[in-house]
This record gives C-alpha cells, sequence and structure tokens, in this order.
C-alpha cells in the first residue's frame, strides 16, 4: 500500500458576519467542527466594521478550546496603492499585533490592486489602455519594509497571497516581491487558482517558492484573468482547471506540513442557491477537498 498524507484541512470563515457576538462565533466554530475540519481562518473584518482585539483574541481560544488550530488570520488592504498605503500599513501592523496577542502565527494578506493610469495618448498606441501606477511597486514595497519590522517584534510571519487583478497576482510579481523584500518574515500564501487564471504551471510555482509557502488555500478556477463571471469563476472544487494531482505531488516534494484551507468563492452560487448561507458551503467543500486528497495526496497516488 502507499502511505498516506495526513493533510490538515480548514476552512476560512470569511461569509461569517458579526463574529464579535458570541453567538455567531459559536455557531461558526460549531459548523466548522461538525463538517470536519481540523482548523479555521478568520478575517479580520468578519469581527465588525471597528474590530477589537479583544474579540478577536477571544475567537481564536474559543476555536482552540472546540479542537480546532487557528491557521491564520486575514486582512485584505490597498498596501501598493500610493496615497491609501499609509493608512493601509497602520490597520495591518494592528493586525499583526492581534495575531501575536491571539497567539496566530501567520497573517496573510495580499498587496491590493494598484490605482490604475490614464489611458495612453494616440502617439503611444502600444501601451494597454489602462496600466499600473509606476508609483505601486514603491508603495507595496516601502509597506512591506515598515511591516516587516512589526512582524518581527511580534514573532508574526507575513504571508502575502497572490491575486487575480492586483499588483502581485502570479508567479513573475511573486518572484520580484521576493527579489524586493527578502525578509525573513517574508512569506507567501499559495494559492493555486489564481496561478491557473495565469495559465501557470502551479507545480513549478510550488517548487520554486519551496519553504517561503507558510500557508495554502484550496481554491479552483476556470477562464483566465479579467472580469469575474465573464471571463473566470472559481468553481466547486474539483471542477475547474487546477491539475489536483501536480499540485499535491509539488506539496509533498517540498514538505509542507501546514494547513490547507478552503476558500469558497463560488459568489453567484452561494447568492442564487444558498442565500449567503456558509454552512452548506462548508459541507460541499469538505466532500470535496477529501475526494481529491483521497485521489490524489497520497504518494503514489494517481498522476
Amino acid at each position: 500500500m502507499c502511505p498516506a498524507t495526513r493533510w490538515t484541512l480548514g476552512f476560512n470563515t470569511f461569509w461569517w458576519e458579526g463574529l464579535d457576538k458570541a453567538k455567531t462565533l459559536h455557531a461558526c466554530i460549531s459548523s466548522v467542527v461538525e463538517a470536519g475540519y481540523d482548523a479555521i481562518e478568520f478575517k479580520v473584518d468578519s469581527f465588525g466594521p471597528h474590530p477589537a482585539k479583544k474579540a478577536i483574541v477571544r475567537a481564536s481560544r474559543a476555536a482552540r478550546d472546540a479542537g480546532l488550530i487557528v491557521s491564520n488570520l486575514v486582512i485584505l488592504r490597498p498596501l501598493a496603492q500610493p496615497g491609501k498605503a499609509e493608512p493601509s500599513v497602520s490597520e495591518v501592523a494592528e493586525a499583526i499585533r492581534i495575531c501575536a496577542a491571539a497567539e496566530i502565527g501567520a497573517l496573510n494578506f495580499s498587496s491590493g490592486a494598484p490605482a490604475g493610469v490614464p489611458a495612453s495618448t494616440p502617439d503611444e498606441w502600444w501601451n494597454p489602455a489602462t496600466r499600473p501606477d509606476p508609483a505601486a511597486w514603491d508603495a507595496l514595497i516601502g509597506s512591506l519594509e515598515a511591516l516587516t519590522k512589526v512582524a518581527d517584534a511580534e514573532g508574526v510571519d507575513l504571508a502575502l497571497e497572490a491575486v487575480v487583478g492586483q499588483l502581485v497576482c502570479d508567479f513573475g510579481s511573486t518572484m520580484e516581491l521576493l527579489a524586493r523584500c527578502d525578509h525573513p518574515r517574508m512569506k507567501l500564501t499559495f494559492d493555486p487558482s489564481h496561478y491557473v487564471l495565469a495559465g501557470q504551471d502551479v507545480g513549478v510555482a510550488i517548487r520554486r517558492f519551496g519553504p517561503r509557502i507558510r500557508h495554502v488555500h484550496l481554491k479552483d478556477a476556470v477562464g483566465r484573468a479579467g472580469a469575474f463571471g465573464k471571463d473566470f469563476i472559481f468553481p466547486v472544487l474539483g471542477e475547474g482547471s487546477t491539475d489536483w494531482a501536480v499540485f499535491f505531488a509539488a506539496l509533498r516534494d517540498i514538505g509542507y506540513a501546514g494547513v490547507l484551507s478552503v476558500e469558497f468563492e463560488s459568489f453567484r452560487f452561494m447568492d442564487l442557491v444558498w442565500h449567503g448561507d456558509p454552512v452548506p458551503a462548508q459541507k460541499l467543500s469538505k466532500q470535496a477537498a477529501d475526494a481529491l486528497m483521497g485521489r490524489y495526496g497520497n504518494e503514489g497516488s494517481n498522476t
């Protein structure tokens, strides 16, 4: 028999609102446990418009008491957008401190979409109609220089995720990020869906990033980078274009032993079919993830 890999499966609970309320928090954690997950991933904005450190610390403690690993905390702010980067740094820095207080080892975030520059003049027809602000990279690196100092002081890893449509969105832009911010606390969240939309080999990316990968999202994709719903969607796990055999083989090759956290982002399906209820999304995602891990996740499995 082929040896089985024991993957640790989590769920991103961003669909839950009002987690600063005890009743809602209990319902959220209970549903994740009942669905059979090992871990939970919280998002700062699920704790209200002005999330308090005490609420997230309380949530982290409650999740652990229920037997769950708290894999990370998520905050999404425009760190690469000149004019918005400075206040964003303050909010992300506070999220780092919250992680430390809540004993959460990693903060998941993204670069944010860069501001576009005006359309090109007729004599510059070769330039795209909109393109990133040239100052976006400087804004992002300046943000990260400030945030890595806070992360180092608090003992928290920064796990930046490449996201379609943002400044850091694929293999090349992630490599540029790592070249320009080579700090021990600067890690990555690897989400295969965004590399699929960029037409890139997830196995090559995983092996190249190696120990830089601090956290992994399980999310499928079909289409190409562009407008959501027109050019691409994030379907139910297993229904997209991700090569799961390559994905799991690469994670085994680099010795990844962290959490695989499901992100359910079939937004239209969630709205029309489940009316925003995250519980069936958790159950369906667990069934799909178990099937994928069973078929492709073990050494010597079908490739």
